[in-house]
């Protein structure tokens, strides 16, 4: 029985892990290659060609992971990184623009709410070379989680996933001490006051 009872506790603690900045950033990146993926008029298995004319950013792999398991992998599209200068069509070209995490007290103070956003410019170019769209698509996702967390959510190899931490006010960092050493000296003047009786 308690055997069952230390399993239950553990799969719970598991269940309440925030998901990562990194996670939050797929979903939003996902949230906008959805947005779009209906403006992409190719039929299953067919070719489309996709990249970019900015270099590296260091973050346009987790984009280009995202195209290839919604695209490649739903819709089994036979996908093919070019120069973005390149004349192969369809063309999807995309421009990597800003990674944002925010991090904000919430009212309680134990508590953080975190906001991951991203932008993107998308623009897609059929195979007669015809412009279909060409937008800036912003997503973001937010939710809180606890003031202890916030490590276990970042990751320090991706420094695009570390966000500002927010500092506690200075009322509460002057009031804190304060308010230990009058509970430290009420209990020693208790417990001195009980022992001379």
């Amino acid at each position: 029985m308690p055997l069952l009872f230390l399993l239950l506790t553990v799969a719970q603690a598991r269940a309440q892990e925030p998901p990562t900045n990194l996670e939050l950033f797929r979903r939003t990146m996902e949230q906008q290659l959805a947005g779009v993926e209906p403006q992409l008029a190719l039929a299953d298995s067919s070719l489309l060609c996709y990249g970019s004319s900015v270099p590296q950013a260091g973050w346009d792999w987790l984009f280009e992971s995202v195209v290839f398991e919604k695209l490649g992998g739903k819709r089994a599209l036979r996908l093919r990184r070019v120069d973005a200068a390149a004349v192969e069509r369809p063309l999807l070209h995309y421009v990597p623009m800003d990674l944002n995490v925010r991090y904000e007290e919430a009212r309680s103070g134990r508590r953080i709410l975190r906001t991951v956003s991203s932008r993107l410019h998308l623009k897609y170019l059929d195979e007669r070379g015809e412009l279909i769209f060409s937008r800036e698509l912003i997503g973001s996702v937010s939710d809180t989680l606890a003031r202890g967390q916030i490590a276990a959510v970042e990751d320090p190899a991706l420094p695009f996933t570390i966000g500002k931490r927010p500092q506690p006010s200075r009322l509460k960092r002057m009031a804190e001490p304060v308010v230990m050493a009058l509970i430290t000296g009420g209990i020693i003047y208790l417990f001195y006051s009980f022992r001379s009786n």
